[in-house]
């Protein structure tokens, strides 16, 4: 029995099935925590599930169109009897609206609603063991990068204020996968990402330029600012065509709301703003204790950053924070998504930091 516990592969395969493990339950309560609070926004007029699935809702909604295209497909390459048979099997087995309340999946496009669920989910998953390897890869300590991932999985819904969509959690992945990407010096695939990360959500062609300090490292400056300026022309070239298709929706391509964040940002309440997460009502956005925590982070974090990282910082700052200013709602901190990479990155140094202080003061 002894000499089975000492079987160094057994050893590897138990560690992976216990990360497997926590991986899947976190992410469970985080796509929890996310879906009870917004669902897929099923009752919104102008950007509600059903309308995203038809293509007929307002623009800029409707231009996110990857998962719904892909969840069209899988459907629409079902065999009928299969489909007929799953579709009376959703319908009265309710799984979904007999969880979360604010669930109302559109009975023509039942399971494409379901999987639309699926497919948030498993971004989720994949985004906690992806985040979970750059950050341990960055501070090479696994354990400061384990800790960090999860975090990101678990804060994630907090980050859901004044919306909650469902290309916001592929989003998250493809900015990790950017950063993979460019880490690894992998041109092909980022290219290639570029596209499919764009027809997601437009906001990853800004997010594109944040990567140029990686690919700097790797290539030097030149053969860098061509491999972003690509990316860019690729991200711009398959937006133009998605607006193109979708001209005669209603709606803008922009709203501005400069002038709503400047009275924001004035009033008291702004800071004292809550909201049901995890099932209770709990500090949401712009509460004064998470400015504090952000302020804490960045304020240890940034000075264990390497120099590329403070310069992708730099850059996402300088192109999210005027976004956000021009054409966010105040409060609406789902809109600085293209600084959460650089965020967490900040709290892995910063743990990665408290746990070596910790470890030194047990040997003493």
């Amino acid at each position: 029995m002894r000499s089975v516990f000492q079987n160094q592969k057994l050893e590897r395969w138990i560690e992976k099935l216990m990360l497997l493990f926590l991986v899947i339950t976190i992410s469970a309560a985080s796509f929890e925590g996310f879906f009870s609070k917004w669902s897929f926004r099923d009752d919104a007029h102008s950007f509600g599930i059903e309308r995203m699935l038809e293509g007929t809702a307002d623009r800029p909604y409707v231009y996110r169109r990857l998962l719904p295209e892909a969840a069209k497909a899988i459907v629409s390459s079902m065999p009928t009897e299969a489909k007929d048979k799953l579709e009376k099997k959703l319908s009265t087995q309710r799984p979904a609206e007999d969880v979360y309340a604010r669930s109302i999946p559109p009975a023509s496009y039942r399971i494409e609603y379901y999987l639309l669920m699926a497919f948030c989910y498993l971004f989720l998953v994949a985004s906690v063991y992806l985040y979970r390897s750059i950050f341990s890869e960055i501070t090479k300590d696994s354990v400061a990068g384990t800790l960090t991932a999860f975090l990101f999985a678990l804060i994630f819904p907090y980050l859901e204020v004044l919306g909650g969509y469902y290309y916001d959690i592929p989003e998250i992945f493809f900015f990790g996968l950017a950063v993979r990407c460019a880490m690894n010096g992998r041109i092909v695939p980022f290219l290639f990402l570029s596209i499919i990360a764009t027809l997601n959500k437009e906001a990853f062609f800004f997010f594109l330029l944040t990567m140029f300090p990686f690919f700097r490292l790797r290539y030097g400056t030149k053969k860098a600012a061509c491999v972003v300026a690509a990316s860019i022309v690729l991200s711009g070239i398959f937006y133009a065509m998605l607006s193109g298709m979708y001209v005669q929706n209603p709606g803008e391509r922009a709203q501005f709301h400069f002038i709503d964040h400047i009275v924001d940002f004035v009033h008291l309440n702004s800071y004292l703003v809550t909201s049901t997460t995890y099932g209770l009502p709990l500090a949401s956005g712009f509460f004064v204790t998470h400015v504090l925590y952000v302020i804490w982070i960045a304020w240890m974090g940034w000075q264990y950053l390497p120099d590329v990282w403070k310069t992708q910082t730099k850059l996402a700052a300088l192109v999210n924070v005027p976004l956000y200013l021009l054409f966010a709602n105040p409060g609406e901190v789902r809109n600085l998504s293209l600084l959460y990479v650089s965020f967490f990155v900040m709290l892995a140094y910063w743990l990665h930091h408290l746990l070596r202080t910790a470890y030194d003061g047990m040997k003493k």
